[in-house]
């Protein structure tokens, strides 16, 4: 594995900004390795592989049409390891089309979320990806999940726990009907 120099990887953080800021999905894919692991909070699995990483930055895309990264806010972290940056960045937009891969319908409403990337590299190429923000603030914004000091999102929670509760009574009984 090569190592890579603080200038490399301050140009490939940058070129990837751009990427992002241009909704340029090539772009992204060309600094991927071929098995690339893309973990995003708002995926059900992580992204394996160029295909579906290109699946998924099209649908964020189409969702999300004006999409902007805020320039101010970003800014790149280097530390001791040579194979490994971390990003940070706010972006705004508004769901203006629908998300697939969630099947949340368009919901009209603008949102401002910061995070932070996670990327490691390998050969020059960034390997695994790593997105880390808040999705449940992101569905509150978007209005398809109550704010969380509000009843509904109390209930919600209500909701999960007493679900947890009956299905552990109901495996006991289970476990009891088979004895």
């Amino acid at each position: 594995m090569a190592t890579m120099t603080k200038a490399q990887l301050r140009t490939i953080a940058d070129e990837m900004f751009k990427a992002w800021s241009d909704h340029d999905v090539q772009a992204i894919l060309d600094h991927l390795t071929d098995d690339v692991v893309y973990i995003d909070p708002g995926l059900e699995e992580p992204a394996r592989g160029k295909a579906a990483v290109r699946a998924h930055l099209e649908d964020t895309f189409s969702s999300f049409p004006d999409l902007a990264l805020v320039e101010e806010d970003y800014q790149l972290f280097t530390g001791e390891d040579p194979s490994t940056a971390m990003t940070t960045w706010t972006l705004k937009a508004t769901m203006t089309g629908s998300a697939l891969e969630t099947g949340i319908p368009a919901t009209g409403k603008a949102v401002t979320l910061s995070g932070t990337n996670l990327i490691r590299f390998e050969d020059g190429l960034i390997r695994e990806y790593v997105l880390i923000y808040d999705s449940l603030y992101l569905l509150q914004q978007l209005g398809v999940m109550p704010k969380s000091d509000g009843l509904g999102f109390k209930a919600i929670v209500l909701a999960d726990v007493l679900v947890g509760r009956a299905e552990g009574m109901a495996g006991k009984a289970m476990q009891r009907i088979r004895r």
